[in-house]
């Protein structure tokens, strides 16, 4: 009794991991999905408005120090952080003068933030080889003001591989789930199982090769 109990458990686990990969495949598309459409979303709003999210640093008289977070502008996502620099008087208040020294005020606490205040331009452009930041990429960068500069660091990748990376999985495994059904349709179409491909011709109930349950085998509702 405790063998056939254990030949018909062998014989149905390979349905029910068929149906677990079933629904693991079905959340990975939905969450891929889901996350190539804010990538697009947020691509086409880079290059309408610079963002900032993280951890805002300000000092004693609240004024701005640094930002660290994720930065969207000008078709890129970066991550990594924004440091307000000063110049000292001795080497004149002008940010635009090469010979101007700067220095970064201390940190007195810090708070999130949600700043929607940037030109859309990447924060980061500045890499080793020009041809990456021509394609987006961008490690540094640095914007002068009136009256103090921005200094970026961090790591900028552009919105369009953010796409490609979050759209590619579902696409892949929708191509694969087309590439099934038709196999599948083949299979029925022959008389063959249509999990394992194995000739059905004159089997029982189950497929003697996989164990999986033949559709006309299977009770009418």
């Amino acid at each position: 009794m405790s063998e056939a109990s254990d030949v018909e458990t062998l014989q149905e686990l390979p349905l029910r991991t068929g149906g677990l990969m079933r629904r693991l495949r079905l959340i990975v598309i939905i969450v891929s999905a889901a996350l190539f459409a804010v990538a697009i979303a947020a691509w086409g709003r880079s290059h309408e408005l610079g963002e900032v999210i993280g951890r805002e640093g300000r000092d004693e008289q609240g004024k701005v120090t640094c930002i660290d977070g994720l930065f969207s502008g000008g078709g890129q996502l970066a991550v990594g952080r924004l440091q307000v620099q000063h110049p000292h008087r001795n080497g004149g208040a002008n940010p635009l003068n090469p010979a101007t020294q700067w220095f970064e005020k201390p940190v007195a606490r810090t708070v999130w933030c949600w700043r929607r205040d940037f030109i859309p331009y990447p924060f980061l452009s500045d890499t080793a080889h020009g041809w990456l930041t021509r394609l987006g990429f961008g490690r540094r960068g640095l914007r002068a003001g009136s009256i103090t500069r921005h200094a970026f660091t961090g790591l900028g990748v552009p919105y369009w591989l953010v796409a490609l990376a979050t759209g590619l999985a579902p696409a892949l495994l929708l191509g694969q789930s087309l590439v099934r059904a038709i196999r599948r349709a083949e299979r029925a179409r022959l008389g063959q199982c249509l999990h394992c491909g194995y000739d059905l011709r004159g089997s029982g109930a189950r497929c003697p090769e996989c164990g999986h349950e033949l559709p006309s085998a299977r009770p009418r509702m």
